[in-house]
């Protein structure tokens, strides 16, 4: 098939997935055009109905939900994110203030009346209050790092960084440090690797993005930890990464008991199964984010995996209870760990054959749910 000039396809549509068709979908499912399958979709007067129900919104309205409408209303657009399991949707809501745009106008009523929207203060009230509360989660064992994407004031992040390394003392829980590069922070790989070795002698849950060596090490040697949720971006790549970096790490230090719940994203083959060997005896539940086997495809591990079974079994897996397999990855630019439905029944038969007595479940086919507890 062939397109000219600017003319575009139509784009398959799976009516089973409802997402676009892969090429498995074509000999398996029913592909409709995108036009074709939103026009079933709105099949039986949906539209009609709907212009029904707008008359009475309004006449519901509560006090809060009609200060809602009238800020929505009020600004001449919105950055909306909507989020649906491992989808996020982004764009910009546009008030054009023309009486004759009454969809737009509509939107804002329905979002006020249906989604039950609350205000998290300005951006300047946010930014106070995150770092004036750094102590004080400290005490709860909790000090969270989270950085807005909307931020361009370097003091600011500087500001949280001190904040945070003064807090860590004695904490429990670190629910969020990214090892990563930071534009906005000089010396952010110094301080992160600081921020975790203040905290280790105490640290017994941590979540982790981005690590390198030198952070996996001092995690490995947290005497107190139980529980470690890490991730490795896609877009980090090199040979200082744990991605590409074929990191071997050692038994356990004397008097460690190990972890007892482990989630793990990225982590090259070998360093992986360095980590779970070194926690066989005491992890209970694990959450690998891992493909399915699939011919033809170049990515690798772990976006596809034919082996599942071998490699868990020599990991030495001796307490573990519950294996979770998750099939997506998070944000509106990541591709999904690749997952056919039928190569998943025959992974989890192969992978509970060599660990007999443990739950092997599938994020997709089972709708597991993935947190840290």
């Amino acid at each position: 098939m062939e397109c000219q000039g600017n003319a575009r396809l139509p784009s398959p549509w799976c009516t089973s997935c409802s997402a676009i068709a892969t090429p498995r979908c074509w000999g398996e499912h029913e592909v409709l055009t995108t036009m074709a399958a939103l026009r079933r979709r709105l099949q039986g007067g949906v539209l009609q109905q709907a212009a029904a129900q707008l008359q009475s919104v309004q006449r519901q309205f509560q006090e809060k939900e009609a200060q809602n409408a009238l800020t929505l209303l009020a600004r001449e657009s919105w950055s909306v994110t909507l989020q649906g399991g491992d989808r996020i949707l982004t764009g910009t809501l546009r008030n054009s203030g023309d009486p004759a745009d009454s969809l737009t106008e509509a939107l804002c009523l329905l979002l006020a009346a249906r989604t039950k929207l609350t205000e998290e203060g300005t951006a300047r009230e946010r930014e106070e209050g995150h770092i004036n509360n750094m102590s004080t989660q400290s005490h709860h064992g909790h000090p969270v790092i989270s950085w807005p994407c909307n931020n361009n004031n370097n003091n600011y992040y500087e500001a949280v960084a001190e904040a945070t390394l003064r807090a860590a003392p004695g904490v429990t829980w670190i629910g969020g440090v990214d090892c990563g590069p930071n534009p906005r922070l000089t010396n952010w790989p110094t301080w992160s690797l600081e921020l975790l070795k203040v905290a280790a002698p105490t640290l017994e849950k941590l979540r982790l993005d981005n690590p390198r060596e030198e952070h996996l090490h001092v995690v490995h040697d947290m005497p107190r930890l139980r529980r470690l949720e890490m991730r490795v971006s896609r877009n980090e790549s090199g040979s200082g990464t744990l991605r590409s970096n074929n990191l071997v790490l050692p038994a356990l230090l004397p008097g460690r008991d190990g972890l007892r719940w482990l989630s793990v994203d990225g982590l090259s083959r070998v360093t992986l199964q360095s980590l779970l060997r070194a926690h066989g005896q005491s992890l209970e539940e694990l959450v690998l984010w891992m493909g399915t086997e699939a011919a033809g495809l170049g990515r690798g591990w772990p976006y596809h995996c034919a082996d599942l079974h071998v490699f868990v079994e020599q990991c030495g897996l001796r307490a573990l209870r519950r294996l979770l397999l998750w099939r997506q990855l998070l944000g509106p630019r990541a591709p999904n760990l690749y997952h056919d439905p039928d190569e998943c029944r025959k992974q989890c038969t192969e992978v509970r054959r060599v660990l007999p007595g443990v739950q092997v479940l599938c994020g997709k086919c089972d709708d597991a749910q993935l947190g840290i507890p």
